[in-house]
């Protein structure tokens, strides 16, 4: 009984110094990366963004975007401030209107600063498009854009269509 306990404790000392190594191996290469810019953040005018999500091309070419139409929504908020449940309210609204067809939000609902996954694009039968905006434009009428970024990056055609604009942030 005495040798199965022993043995049991080398086995967890190892385990835990195995472990350890990873640990530092990954914070190593996390460092690598972030200082090489392969993961980590960018700023843009101040403001830190991740590249898992963002890529300063898309940041500038937004700053820039102009093919909105007057029917179309942008959901501003802050992260974890009810995003998608205001996206679901938005969308019910028009369902309920007759604007959209039942079950299709995946053609009208786009992520502004975001390129859709691969794989959501091969689910709804997306195109790659051309750019780095250009899954903005293949969205459907009536379109429903998301977006984290603060009102100030938004591009200046958003005040001059008369882009309807919904914002939310966090009240502490």
């Amino acid at each position: 009984m005495a040798i199965k306990n022993t043995i049991k404790n080398y086995i967890g000392i190892v385990v835990l110094y195995i472990l350890s190594w990873i640990n530092a191996f990954k914070l190593k290469l996390g460092i690598l990366k972030e200082k090489y810019g392969i993961i980590g953040f960018f700023q843009v005018d101040g403001l830190k963004l991740s590249r898992r999500m963002n890529s300063e091309d898309m940041i500038e070419a937004l700053k820039e975007f102009d093919s909105f139409k007057p029917d179309d929504v942008i959901i501003s908020t802050y992260p974890k401030t009810g995003t998608h449940f205001t996206m679901g309210i938005v969308y019910s609204i028009f369902e309920e209107k007759g604007l959209v067809a039942l079950n299709s939000q995946h053609s009208h609902i786009a992520a502004m600063e975001m390129r859709a996954p691969a794989i959501m694009r091969i689910i709804t039968g997306q195109k790659q498009a051309a750019g780095p905006l250009g899954h903005l434009e293949t969205c459907k009428s009536p379109r429903i854009f998301v977006t984290h970024l603060p009102w100030d990056f938004l591009p200046p055609a958003v005040r001059e269509n008369k882009v309807k604009v919904i914002f939310s942030d966090r009240y502490k």
